[in-house]
C-alpha cells in the first residue's frame, strides 16, 4: 500500500491531485476534443461522478498551468498552446444561496471572482454584474472561459418547496441569459455548464438556446466515470491488494466489482464504473453501498409514492428520445408541479441506459432503462421498502431473512407471519386517505385501488429486495394475476384482496385459470389468496392450495 498513489476520494481539485501526486485517471484527450470542437456546452451527470474535477481540470488548462499536465495526454508537445485565459469558475456548491438568497449569493460569488482579478463591480443587478465581470475580464485579459458547476443545485435543494424552486429557476433563467447577449458572446472563449438534472431549454435555458447538450453525446460516453480498461490500467496495484484481502483471483474479483459498481451508460454501448464507489471499495476492500450512502433520495421516494408509480416498470423501462427532453418545472403562475420521476431517476443515476435499438417501422430510436448495478438496485429497493413499511433497516433485516427462507422452503404459514411483521405498526400517515366528505363511487373505487396497490407495492419491494423473482399484474387470457413469485422449487400464484375473504381471492384464481399455463412446470405450484384489512393495516385472512404435479 505504501507504494500506491493516494486515491483522490472526495478531492475535486485538479491542482491538489497533481501537486501531491495522487492517482489521476487521464481524461485530457476527451477534454481536448471538447475544447477544440465547440464553444457552448451543457453536460448532465449524476452526483459524485467527477463533474467538479472535470471543470477544475479545464480551469487549469485555460489558465495555462502546463506544469500540472506533465505526463498527461494533453501535456504532450503541441497538443495545446497553453495560452492563458481569464476564467469565471462558478460552483453552486460554493454559492451561499441558503442564507443569503440566490441573488445575493450570486453577487457575492461574482465579486469574489472580480477581486481575484483586481476588478471592482459597480452595477446593481446580478445579471448586470455578471455581464460587467465578463466584459471587464475580456478588456483586461482577453476572451473568457465560463465554467459553471452544479447549476441546478438551487432548484434541486428546494425540490419539495415548489414556489422556492420555481423562484430560483426564474433567477437562473435571467442569469444564464446574459451569456446569449451579442456583446457578451464576442467576449467568450467557452461556456461549459454541468448539473445533475437537465431542465428543458424553455424552463431554464430559453435565452441560451445555443448550448450543445453532451448528455447523450458519443464524445462524452467515457468522459466521466471509470472504464474497464482504465480500472485495469490505473488501479492495477489496488486490485492486487484487494484480491489478497478478499481471497479472490483477478478474474473473480473483477466480476464482482463489475456487478456491484459498473453499468452506467449514456449510449447503451460504453459502460463506466461509479468512481466514488469503486475507489471506496479499493480502499476498504468491502462490497458496500458507498455512492448511495452519500445522499439518500428521500424526495425521489416521496414522489414515487405520491404519484403511485408502478415500481415494476423501473426494471425495464422503454422510452424514446423525447423522454430525455421533457423534464421541467411549470411556470410559477401554474400551481401544479410537473416532475417526471422516471426522468429524474435517470438523471440522478438510479436508472441508466442498458441498451438501445432502432425501430425501423416507426423510425425512432428506443432506449431501454434499468438499474445500473447491484449497489443501486439493492440500496434503492431497501430505501423504498423502509419508507413504504415505516421500518428501519434493523427491524426489517430479520423479517426479510425469515420470509426468504419461508418462500424457498414452501412454508406458506411462515411467509404470512413475516408479512404481518413487515406490515405491523404501519403509520396511517403513510397510507391512502379519502378526504372528501361526500365521495363519489369513482372516488371510493380509486381509494380502494390505492389501498390494494399499497399492499401489493410493499410485497413487491420485499420480494425484489431479497433477490427473488416476482412479477406483478401479469396478463392472462382471463384477467390479470396480481403476483407470481418464483424460487428454485416453488411457483407462487397470488391474488390480493382488500377486505372480504381469502376464499373470494382463491375463487378468482381458479375461475380465471391463472395456473393453467404453468401446469407443465417442474416446480411445485402454490396458489395463495391474501386479504388485507385497511383498518388494521395488515393481513386479515389467507388461504393456500398446493396443486398436484
Amino acid at each position: 500500500m505504501q507504494n500506491l498513489q493516494v486515491l483522490p476520494l472526495g478531492e475535486a481539485s485538479f491542482k491538489v491531485i497533481r501537486t501531491r501526486n495522487w492517482l489521476y485517471v487521464d481524461k485530457t484527450r476527451q477534454i481536448h476534443q471538447l475544447l477544440t470542437g465547440g464553444k457552448y456546452y451543457f453536460l448532465s451527470r449524476p452526483r459524485r461522478f467527477g463533474k467538479s474535477l472535470l471543470l477544475s481540470t479545464m480551469n487549469a488548462i485555460f489558465k495555462g498551468k502546463k506544469e500540472l499536465f506533465e505526463g498527461l495526454w494533453i501535456g504532450e508537445e503541441e497538443r495545446w498552446n497553453w495560452e492563458e485565459y481569464p476564467v469565471i469558475l462558478l460552483s453552486f456548491n460554493g454559492v451561499d444561496y441558503r442564507d443569503l438568497g440566490l441573488v445575493e449569493g450570486l453577487k457575492k460569488s461574482l465579486k469574489d471572482i472580480a477581486i481575484e482579478y483586481d476588478l471592482q463591480l459597480e452595477d446593481e443587478t446580478v445579471q448586470s454584474q455578471f455581464s460587467e465581470l465578463i466584459q471587464k475580464l475580456y478588456a483586461k485579459k482577453g476572451t473568457v472561459a465560463v465554467l459553471i458547476d452544479e447549476y441546478d443545485k438551487p432548484i434541486i435543494d428546494f425540490i419539495d418547496d415548489f414556489p422556492k424552486a420555481d423562484a430560483n429557476r426564474e433567477i437562473l433563467k435571467g442569469f444564464f441569459g446574459v451569456l446569449k447577449d451579442l456583446k457578451i458572446m464576442d467576449c467568450l472563449q467557452m461556456v461549459f455548464i454541468t448539473g445533475v438534472t437537465k431542465f428543458s431549454k424553455v424552463s431554464i435555458f430559453s435565452d441560451l438556446n445555443n448550448l450543445t447538450d453532451l448528455t447523450l453525446d458519443e464524445s462524452t460516453t467515457d468522459l466521466l466515470g471509470i472504464t474497464e480498461s482504465e480500472l485495469k490500467h490505473y488501479f492495477k496495484g489496488y486490485l492486487e491488494v484487494a484480491g489478497k484481502h478478499t481471497n479472490m483471483d483477478e478474474a473473480e474479483l473483477l466480476k464482482h466489482i463489475k456487478a456491484w459498481y459498473d453499468g452506467y451508460s449514456w449510449d447503451g454501448e460504453v459502460y463506466v464504473y461509479n468512481p466514488q464507489s469503486l475507489m471506496n471499495f479499493l480502499r476498504k476492500h468491502r462490497f458496500d453501498n458507498y455512492w448511495f450512502q452519500s445522499g439518500t433520495p428521500t424526495f425521489l421516494v416521496k414522489r414515487l409514492k405520491r404519484q403511485k408509480a408502478n415500481l415494476g416498470d423501473l426494471e425495464n423501462l422503454k422510452v424514446n428520445s423525447q423522454f430525455f427532453n421533457k423534464f421541467e418545472l411549470k411556470p410559477s403562475s401554474d400551481k401544479k408541479e410537473t416532475l417526471d420521476v422516471q426522468m429524474l431517476l435517470f438523471q440522478t443515476g438510479y436508472l441508466t441506459i442498458k441498451k438501445t435499438d432502432y425501430d425501423k417501422q416507426r423510425r425512432k430510436q428506443n432506449y431501454h432503462l434499468g438499474y445500473p448495478n447491484l449497489e443501486v438496485k439493492g440500496s434503492f429497493l431497501h430505501h423504498l421498502l423502509e419508507v413504504y413499511s415505516n421500518k428501519t433497516a434493523g427491524n426489517l433485516g430479520t423479517a426479510l431473512e425469515f420470509l426468504e427462507d419461508a418462500l424457498i422452503n414452501g412454508d406458506t404459514h411462515e411467509f404470512i407471519e413475516q408479512l404481518k411483521v413487515i406490515f405491523a405498526d404501519i403509520s396511517h400517515h403513510l397510507l391512502p386517505t379519502l378526504n372528501k366528505k361526500e365521495p363519489t363511487e369513482e372516488d371510493k373505487q380509486d381509494y380502494f385501488k390505492a389501498w390494494e396497490g399499497y399492499f401489493q407495492t410493499v410485497i413487491y419491494l420485499t420480494i425484489k429486495y431479497i433477490g427473488l423473482h416476482i412479477d406483478c399484474e401479469v396478463s392472462k387470457h382471463q384477467g390479470r394475476m396480481d403476483a407470481k413469485i418464483e424460487v428454485d422449487d416453488y411457483l407462487y400464484i397470488i391474488e390480493f384482496k382488500l377486505g372480504g375473504t381469502a376464499k373470494t381471492a382463491m375463487t378468482q384464481i381458479r375461475e380465471r385459470e391463472y395456473a393453467a399455463s404453468f401446469r407443465n412446470a417442474s416446480k411445485q405450484i402454490i396458489l395463495m389468496g391474501i386479504c388485507f384489512d385497511n383498518h388494521k393495516r395488515n393481513v386479515s385472512d389467507w388461504e393456500v392450495e398446493v396443486l398436484s404435479k
